[in-house]
């Protein structure tokens, strides 16, 4: 008995070793996998080749079969990331069936078709499982380069910057106003009454200057705002007035001192002209009017309109500039004169 025991051991280690080595030897590689695969697809290729060409050849049909087969057995371990991974190809297998059973050749077509196609779409699983399993096992060395580019210095954070101007602005204005209207001493009765008091004070006094000093923006930007764009706008550009075009360095004065002076030497009808444009000018130097090259005499009457004792002066006044430019009368000196009292009458009314 002892000496069955002695000789039993070593069969049996010798069989577990057997019969583990048989199980290490079933378990195929992806990559052997994908090349078998491959390599049944190629046969199932031949054999749909050969019906295309009606060269249709039973004993090569029977071969092809058998390799297939052997290729791609009903089942298999796939050993993937330390695991095996049991396939299940019967499928395979009872298309093969059915491909030796059929003897007509759209029939074996067909059949051919679809094991194709299924092997194709098993084929493209198995790339996607070994493209998967590269990435993963890259994962870690991704993370590490991505850790040394963001360790450069142009993905570091910024160094805190200083104090913006509008910043720099208000912390001086407060410090100003601080020297202004340091806090007073209020002794030590009560200082928690009188912190609290000063705190109040400080705040209406801030207050009441920042409000002065919108007060005095708001009054007076806006003004200085139109006169540096006049000033601006006459540096560039002339004015249009009733087709007439007039540069910005001639003033209104100016034009009614031409207007005049065309009535001394007889040409009333241009110096009824001349006297209108010039009060066009005076009333819009007054941001009375806007001036435009597209505005007519009736587009500037409407404009002060809304004025009533400035249009009693004005009306008369464009009358005679339709009457006597537009029309066929010939305007007379008393002509002039009336005008000219229309005109200066306008100017006090502004």
């Amino acid at each position: 008995m002892r000496m069955s025991l002695r000789t039993g051991w070593p069969i049996f280690l010798i069989t577990a070793f057997c019969f583990f080595s048989a199980v290490a030897v079933r378990c195929a590689s992806v990559e052997d996998y994908k090349s078998r695969l491959g390599r049944a697809r190629t046969e199932v290729e031949s054999l749909l080749s050969d019906l295309r060409d009606d060269t249709f050849d039973e004993p090569k049909t029977q071969d092809a079969v058998r390799r297939i087969r052997r290729l791609v057995p009903e089942s298999e371990k796939i050993e993937f990331d330390a695991t095996a991974i049991e396939t299940s190809n019967g499928w395979l297998s009872a298309e093969l069936s059915s491909l030796e059973k059929e003897t007509g050749g759209a029939g074996r077509k067909q059949i051919l078709t679809g094991i194709l196609d299924r092997l194709a779409s098993i084929e493209s699983r198995v790339i996607e499982i070994e493209a998967a399993s590269a990435a993963s096992g890259t994962k870690d060395a991704d993370k590490q380069k991505l850790n040394e580019i963001l360790s450069r210095a142009e993905y570091q954070k910024p160094a805190e910057q200083g104090e913006s101007l509008f910043q720099r602005f208000v912390n001086w204005l407060l410090d100003l106003l601080r020297r202004l209207f340091p806090r007073p001493e209020m002794g030590s009765v009560n200082p928690q009454g009188f912190q609290a008091l000063s705190v109040v004070i400080q705040v209406l006094v801030y207050g009441v200057i920042i409000g002065l000093i919108v007060y005095l923006v708001y009054k007076f930007a806006p003004a200085l705002a139109a006169r540096f764009s006049r000033s601006r706008k006459g540096a560039q550009t002339s004015r249009v007035v009733l087709g007439e075009r007039i540069d910005e360095s001639v003033s209104s004065s100016d034009l009614f001192s031409e207007a005049e002076q065309l009535a001394r030497q007889g040409d009333i009808r241009s110096a009824i002209r001349k006297g209108y444009i010039a009060l066009i000018c005076d009333l819009a130097d007054r941001n009375i009017i806007r001036l435009a090259r597209h505005k007519t005499n009736r587009d500037y009457l409407a404009d002060v309109a809304k004025r009533t004792s400035l249009l009693t002066h004005i009306r008369p006044a464009t009358g005679s500039f339709e009457r006597f430019w537009y029309g066929s009368h010939a305007p007379l000196v008393s002509d002039w004169e009336e005008f000219k009292n229309r005109y200066h009458s306008a100017i006090r009314e502004i």
